[in-house]
């Protein structure tokens, strides 16, 4: 069978083609100033063009704006590597929240063409991100596997199977191991919705698929920052190029975050 993702390095290669392809840079951010090639400058990228900043928080960087117009501070990229690290992945993506990061990732990935198959008690974000695809999803009855796998034989170029790990709303785990399976016989990329699962169950936290042993079946994880760690944003791990389609893709990479890496 063809790759699942190869459709991103073509997607890719045509933003290069059209001289479109960004990527980040890093900068040193220190309130209204930011430093680029060793070249001290006044921000005004900013969202805090006067340096106001609460001094009882130590990191520097409390407004950032876009990272691809502001730069790019090197603790984000901390943050990220940690992340990717965490969930065994080759690149990860921070965004402001968890529903932004369902919105930006599928938006992405997904297009209107595309069968996705949705668990019926997903959560909103992950219903509204495949609306603002143009998609209308074809939802199977809650962790029935019998109907998820009658609906993946409807004939599409791609297939998307689109899960909770740990569902918001009830509480109870997805039978993400026997969906793994049936991926790959059908050759679908897995999204994992992991916020509620992640930093809490699993080796050391790794979350929900690595609690069933199925965390190399996994193509794409999203999760929050907010749910196990309590602390805010939320981001997308997967292979590089994934990361970067978003990266391209989306014009929201404005990040507010609060944190003091270790």
């Amino acid at each position: 069978m063809k790759p699942k993702l190869d459709y991103v390095n073509i997607q890719l290669n045509n933003i290069k083609k059209n001289n479109l392809y960004r990527k980040m840079h890093d900068v040193v951010l220190d309130g209204p100033y930011i430093t680029i090639n060793s070249k001290k400058l006044v921000n005004f990228c900013s969202n805090d063009y006067l340096g106001i900043k609460e001094l009882k928080i130590p990191n520097k960087q409390n407004q950032s704006s876009s990272r691809l117009i502001a730069g790019n501070d090197k603790s984000f990229k901390i943050l990220e590597n940690k992340l990717a690290k965490h969930k065994s992945q080759e690149d990860s993506l921070i965004f402001p929240t968890g529903y932004m990061t369902n919105l930006g990732v599928i938006t992405t990935l997904v297009n209107k063409h595309d069968l996705v198959l949705s668990d019926e008690f997903n959560h909103a974000s992950l219903i509204e991100a495949c609306k603002m695809c143009g998609v209308k999803p074809s939802i199977f009855k809650h962790n029935n596997i019998d109907d998820l796998s009658n609906k993946i034989k409807q004939p599409a170029k791609r297939k998307f199977i689109i899960t909770e790990g740990i569902f918001s709303m009830d509480g109870d785990f997805s039978d993400i191991k026997t969906i793994s399976e049936i991926s790959q016989k059908n050759n679908a990329i897995i999204i994992l919705d992991d916020a509620h699962g992640d930093f809490t169950i699993g080796n050391d936290g790794k979350g929900t698929a690595n609690h069933f042993k199925v965390s190399k079946k996994i193509d794409v994880y999203i999760s929050s920052l907010s749910k196990g760690l309590g602390s805010f944003g939320g981001y997308v791990s997967s292979k590089k190029n994934v990361i970067d389609l978003c990266i391209n893709n989306q014009s929201h990479l404005s990040i507010h975050l609060h944190y003091q890496l270790q």
